[in-house]
């Protein structure tokens, strides 16, 4: 029995000693496995906090994306004018004014290139700003035209008013008696032109 003990044990010993030999061995290529192991671990938090952040910016993105296209309808690309036809149209029978007439004009070239070297100045998606006017003629109170004021102060449409007269109704007696006036306005209306 005392041979049978010693063989395992000399077998166990050589096992152990084998065991630490193979171990020994690989044990730079374990350390180096851990080395890369814990670099693959800190590139992936890395990439894990690059989608947060890009997951946080389309979010913000989602949040903006309205303000985004007003700033589109409010600079189109092209005049638009059964656009602003409507609206025009619209904001006065809202306001309780009666739309008399619009006349659509050009901006001669010469205002053009004088707000042209001011923009310069500017961003360069301003140097591409053209402009046309707007004559509207129209009839009613005075509070319906203040009214039609603020409502165009508060229009998603780029525009100035650059002119405003108004003069007391002198058709009948009974327009005078109501407070009703002859309103005309100026305006200039911006678009891009690409």
């Amino acid at each position: 029995m005392n041979k049978k003990i010693i063989i395992s044990l000399i077998s166990l010993t050589l096992s152990i000693a084998l065991i630490f030999l193979f171990a020994f061995s690989q044990w730079p290529l374990i350390k180096n496995l851990r080395t890369e192991l814990t670099q693959k671990k800190q590139i992936l938090n890395e990439l894990n906090e690059l989608l947060d952040r890009v997951n946080q910016i389309e979010e913000e993105y989602q949040e903006v994306a309205d303000d985004a296209q007003k700033i589109f309808l409010g600079l189109p690309t092209k005049k638009d004018i059964s656009y602003l036809l409507v609206h025009f149209e619209t904001l006065a029978s809202d306001n309780g004014l009666l739309l008399e007439s619009i006349n659509f004009g050009q901006i001669d070239k010469d205002k053009k290139q004088k707000a042209n070297q001011e923009i310069d100045k500017s961003p360069k998606l301003l140097s591409n700003l053209s402009s046309f006017s707007v004559d509207l003629s129209m009839a009613g109170s005075y509070d319906a035209f203040k009214n039609y004021l603020n409502a165009m102060e508060n229009s998603v449409r780029l525009m100035d008013i650059k002119l405003v007269n108004f003069v007391a109704s002198n058709r009948d007696s009974f327009s005078t008696d109501l407070g009703i006036f002859e309103f005309n306005l100026g305006i200039n209306v911006y678009y891009l032109d690409k």
